[in-house]
This record gives C-alpha cells, sequence and structure tokens, in this order.
C-alpha cells in the first residue's frame, strides 16, 4: 500500500471524521510525497503560504489530505483555490484518476474537530454513504461535495468577494436547539455552480420552510433535501 509522508510522519490509517480530532504537526512548509506528484504540483499543494498539509492516506482506491488553514481566511482561500484546482486539473486530466476512487481533502482548525470537508462520490463520516446515492449523481474524481459544520465553522462564514467555490453540492450539518440564523447562509453566495443543498440538521422541531426560504435567499434555483433518518426528502416548496 503507498502512503503519503509528510515529515517522516507515516499515518496508517484514516480515522473516522466526525468523531476524532486529527493531532496537530506543526511544519514551516509542506511535502507531500505521493505517487500522484503531477497533481499535487499542478493544483499547487506544494506551493501553499498559509496552510498545512499534516498528513493523508493514499491506496489504490483512496487518496486523502487532511489540512490545516489556521483559522485565518487567506488560509480560507487557499484551501479553496486547491479544490478548485484539482477540479480543473481533473477536467484537463480525466483518466488521470478512475472515477471510482474516492478523493478527499480534510479541514480542521488547530486543536479542533473538522468544520468542513471535501469529497468527490461519497464518504461515511456523519452517516453521508447512506443518504448520498439518493442525490443520483454520476461518479466523477472531481470534488463534488463540500460539507460543513456549522457549530464548528468559523473562517467559512465570513463571506468575501474574493472567493469562489467551485463543487455543485453543499451538505449543512448542525445540532443545536435552535437554528443557526441567516449568517450561516450566507456563505452560499460564494457557490457559484451550486446544484443541490442536503440539509442534516438536529434541532427539535424547527420550521423546514424557514430554512428553505433561507436558502433560496442566496440561491434561488438550487435542489434542496433534507435528511430523515437515512433518507433524503426533497422539498417542493
Amino acid at each position: 500500500m503507498k502512503k503519503i509522508h509528510i515529515f517522516a510522519v507515516l499515518l496508517i490509517g484514516i480515522v473516522a471524521i466526525g468523531v476524532i480530532c486529527f493531532g496537530y504537526l506543526s511544519k514551516s512548509k509542506n511535502n507531500v510525497n505521493t505517487s500522484y506528484t503531477e497533481w499535487v504540483e499542478e493544483i499547487g499543494v506544494n506551493s501553499t503560504e498559509y496552510i498545512d498539509i499534516y498528513g493523508g492516506v493514499e491506496d489504490d482506491s483512496k487518496i486523502c489530505l487532511f489540512i490545516d488553514y489556521h483559522d485565518d481566511l487567506e488560509g480560507y482561500k487557499e484551501l479553496c483555490d486547491i479544490v478548485n484546482g484539482h477540479n480543473r486539473f481533473v477536467e484537463e486530466n480525466p483518466t488521470y484518476f478512475p472515477n471510482n476512487m474516492n478523493i478527499c481533502f480534510v479541514n480542521r482548525h488547530k486543536n479542533q474537530c473538522v468544520p468542513t470537508f471535501f469529497f468527490n462520490n461519497t464518504d461515511i463520516s456523519y452517516g453521508i454513504d447512506k443518504y448520498i446515492p439518493e442525490l443520483k449523481r454520476e461518479a466523477t474524481a472531481k470534488l463534488q461535495y463540500m460539507f460543513i459544520d456549522l457549530n464548528a465553522a468559523a473562517m467559512e462564514l465570513e463571506v468575501t468577494d474574493n472567493l469562489e467555490i467551485n463543487v455543485p453540492v453543499l451538505i449543512f450539518y448542525y445540532k443545536n436547539s435552535s437554528l443557526p440564523g441567516d449568517k450561516g447562509y450566507e456563505l452560499l453566495t460564494e457557490f457559484k455552480n451550486l446544484e443541490q443543498v442536503v440539509i442534516d440538521y438536529h434541532v427539535p422541531n424547527y420550521a423546514i420552510r424557514d430554512v428553505a426560504e433561507s436558502i433560496r435567499r442566496y440561491q434561488p434555483d438550487v435542489e434542496i433535501y433534507f435528511v430523515d433518518g437515512n433518507d433524503l426528502v426533497k422539498y417542493e416548496g
């Protein structure tokens, strides 16, 4: 099995994202050693200034990078640039990765759990793999999904004109006693090709219509789905 080495640290597995926080490895420069060298160079992983690639895993069916942008706006922009760069790379090199390969970029703040991650086809975290097939998206090596935990997100909610996210599906996760408020949805303006929004809220007796209207305020044409157990329910309002 091939592995990604970060400063001679060998990670022998990927932990469940929604349960365990990753250890932090401080370093001044990224140096990702992977068999996909052309990909790493083309999307700019080794030339970042504001983020650290602090681990990863690679084998014949999966490649995943663990990223820390230090809760900084410039770092978050750089993360989004890498995501967009990956998708451009796949468009320009459609046979480089097989479509059934699982690819993910996992982001977390220092000493915190994961607020956001990007993936291409499916992921076991937060039970995503139970309902994602209902969206009926084709398998691709492009990063199709962004997952955001509104309980942990911070810089992700700071809207800026200079940031663009090119993924077609956004998954909102939230667990609280009340809804997050409009600020949690303003980031929708940063998505340029958004097609579907999934709401996975664990909030007592919340009004689905209120959430849908908040989303439509920023993205009027997207399809909206609500997680109901292991199923998705499409909003028809």
